[in-house]
């Protein structure tokens, strides 16, 4: 029924506000420990984040976070 009321499949909506998550975690200016933000946003180990981070974003989160002056 999501699908159908939404447009789209709840697994996407529910990736991109982990995504977002995880891009806010960036932008904190503090240092993340990558691996507990995963467990903690719900990816099932430590290496999903960044895969689906860098699917979406275009580059890993602790990357992104350097190059955009974060940390």
């Amino acid at each position: 029924m999501f699908t159908e009321y939404v447009g789209i499949g709840p697994k996407w909506v529910i990736q991109r506000f982990r995504i977002l998550d995880a891009a806010a975690a960036a932008h904190s200016g503090e240092r993340i420990d990558w691996s507990a933000l995963a467990y903690e946003l719900g990816f099932s180990d430590q290496a999903h984040l960044p895969r689906v981070f860098t699917q979406v974003v275009g580059t890993p989160p602790a990357t992104y976070q350097r190059a955009n002056g974060l940390l």
